[in-house]
């Protein structure tokens, strides 16, 4: 066997990264998509946007999409600055009704909108990331018996 070939698990894999990046791909569209719809709610109303979604790396290969609070807060001579904090999610991959009460009609119904879309691209992009955990130790085994194979066909 040829061990630049790839395997059916390293082929799994990157089909489930392409997946995955597609996935982060919508959340970013659909983040963009919620902002603009906010800021043009918002337009001529004093304060701010006080809410947004964060697509943040968590490890190599995971993100995290979640939704944050925005709180301005007034510093020294008269500027402004966000703070941001992440909304307490909790077990699942959706967010209690009661995590947006903070959030004002009619912004709070497209929180509601929103939230139902990315609740299933979390639910997709977590099992997408459980399946490749479950098969990359499997690729590094069949990596392994090919190299012993081609020693031994070597060897013969």
């Amino acid at each position: 066997m040829d061990t630049t070939q790839k395997t059916t698990s390293q082929i799994a894999i990157e089909s489930l990264d392409a997946i995955y990046s597609e996935l982060i791909g919508q959340t970013e569209e659909l983040r963009d998509a919620f902002f603009q719809t906010a800021l043009s709610l918002h337009e001529g109303k004093p304060g701010h946007v006080p809410i947004a979604i964060r697509i943040r790396q968590t490890s190599p290969n995971a993100k995290t999409i979640e939704w944050i609070k925005i709180i301005m807060k007034s510093k020294a001579k008269g500027k402004k600055e966000n703070l941001y904090f992440s909304i307490n999610k909790g077990v699942g991959s959706r967010y209690r009704v009661g995590s947006f009460s903070f959030v004002k009609e009619p912004l709070k119904e497209i929180v509601r909108s929103y939230e139902a879309q990315l609740a299933d691209i979390r639910e997709a992009c977590s099992v997408n990331r459980r399946i490749r955990r479950q098969l990359v130790p499997h690729t590094v085994k069949v990596a392994k018996i090919a190299a012993v194979t081609a020693q031994v066909s070597g060897a013969a």
